[in-house]
């Protein structure tokens, strides 16, 4: 249970409560069945058995797009894919890279979201900036927009800090940071 955080409960039945929970590193939504086991030494009541089954065989037969009801109802003409570099021209490779990890089908190959963070993205210049160091744009004839200056929070990048002292986790970053 420690690897989901549970947003809600879902519902409730003769053999236990559904949650709705998300994993801890993925951020998949699932659902959790909390079965109540009334008398251990009787064992597993075969109904959650029967349950648990089912639901392996739901997962081992999860759909293809081309497996869906409405897939050949749609076409669309054969288009040679345009690379990223044409798309975005001015993007950082590491950028591009980064994109192209969160643009994958299926979705199981797409980066994590605890996995992106650690990409090199974020740790080549320009480096992650609060937004409170951001620069402002103006309106052509408008008066100009007023900063929102608050107080800077314990975990907030700022440039004249070291970045471990930025982070929730410094160890997160360890691997990334030049002996010395």
């Amino acid at each position: 249970m420690e690897q989901y955080c549970i947003l809600g409960r879902i519902g409730e039945g003769a053999h236990g409560i559904v949650f709705k929970a998300k994993h801890v590193e993925t951020g998949e939504i699932v659902a959790l069945k909390k079965v109540a086991l009334r008398r251990l030494e009787d064992g597993i009541p075969n109904q959650a058995l029967r349950e648990i089954k089912a639901l392996q065989e739901i997962e081992d037969s999860q759909y293809e797009i081309t497996e869906l009801p409405d897939y050949n109802k749609i076409s669309f003409k054969e288009q040679a894919p345009v690379p990223l570099e044409e798309v975005l021209p001015d993007a950082s490779p590491q950028a591009l890279d980064l994109l192209g990890q969160f643009l994958l089908y299926p979705p199981c190959q797409r980066i994590s979201a605890s996995k992106a963070l650690l990409h090199p993205y974020f740790f080549t210049a320009p480096l992650p900036a609060h937004p409170s160091e951001l620069p402002i744009p103006r309106r052509p004839g408008g008066p100009a927009p007023k900063a929102h200056a608050g107080p800077p929070h314990i975990h907030d990048f700022h440039v004249d800090r070291p970045l471990e002292e930025s982070l929730l986790d410094p160890e997160l970053i360890r691997p990334f940071i030049p002996e010395g």
